[in-house]
């Protein structure tokens, strides 16, 4: 680890920890003490990284109110604020943002649509089954069962496992 003022590599660990737990550090160049979050969008932070990050995750992925998850956490025995939450959510939600769209980047699969229809075919009424990618790409498959398979799980099911989707998106 560097120096987080003068990036200097010569950095020696302290036994001492700071009231949240994280490391103390001192460079024996400037000779001056930092810890783990010194230099990062954590620093100055009176609660523990993990605990913020959840409250902005919550607050992203279940639209709670700033005083709900304040008051949910009061309960819990951490009291801050709204206000906090809203700071947090302020500094803290792009980076996640970008930490998720640099994680996923070109690990979405491909969309598959799925139509079907009720045709006759040499006298008895059967499903027909066509599932694509985009316009040019067709495939097709007649269920000959005279029930309706269950929304084309027939169709998803026989291609398991050839590169086909788990799932369809269907009348697109």
């Amino acid at each position: 680890m560097n120096c987080a003022y003068c990036t200097a590599p010569a950095v020696q660990e302290q036994s001492r920890r700071t009231s949240l737990g994280y490391r103390v550090f001192r460079c024996s160049a400037c000779q001056r003490t930092f810890n783990e979050r010194t230099g990062s969008p954590f620093n100055f932070l009176e609660f523990p990284t993990d605990l913020v990050l959840l409250v902005v995750i919550w607050r992203l992925r279940y639209k709670l109110s700033l005083r709900d998850l304040a008051e949910m956490f009061l309960v819990r025995g951490l009291p801050f604020t709204h206000e906090a939450v809203r700071e947090w959510e302020a500094r803290f939600a792009p980076l996640i943002a970008d930490r998720l769209r640099a994680k996923r980047r070109g690990k979405a699969g491909p969309s598959w649509y799925l139509d079907e229809t009720y045709l006759k075919v040499k006298g008895r009424w059967c499903y027909l089954y066509r599932s694509h990618r985009s316009r040019r790409q067709l495939g097709r498959r007649a269920a000959q069962r005279e029930t309706r398979p269950e929304s084309g799980q027939a169709l998803l099911e026989a291609g398991a496992g050839d590169g086909r989707p788990a799932a369809g998106a269907g009348d697109h």
